[in-house]
């Protein structure tokens, strides 16, 4: 329907989100569907929570995950004004991560 296939070989990263970064990610969601399909391009998970460590992400492919968690010790889940910065705080670090270029190709 989207044509993913096509559209992701002209691009050189691929964000994905997920409202939870988890054991059933592992199993297909679609993070890691998306991941699979991408071939060697930096995947980006961007996810509402992230349950799997850093080791398994490559199970993935995925080369980061991005969470509100990142950004504040507080429940983001409880507070939508924070919820918000703390997006808007992730959009910036990936906004400039990519400007860098600081990405691991083929996780």
């Amino acid at each position: 329907m989207l044509d993913f296939d096509t559209r992701k070989d002209s691009c050189d990263v691929v964000i994905t989100g997920e409202g939870s970064i988890d054991e059933q990610t592992l199993a297909g969601k679609l993070p890691a569907a998306v991941a699979c399909r991408s071939g060697t391009r930096p995947i980006i998970a961007v996810a509402g929570r992230s349950l799997l460590p850093k080791e398994q992400w490559s199970e993935m492919w995925i080369s980061r995950v991005y969470t509100p968690a990142n950004y504040t010790d507080q429940d983001s889940s409880k507070d939508p004004a924070l919820s918000q910065s703390c997006c808007g705080g992730s959009g910036g670090i990936l906004g400039r991560v990519l400007a860098r270029g600081d990405l691991v190709l083929g996780v």
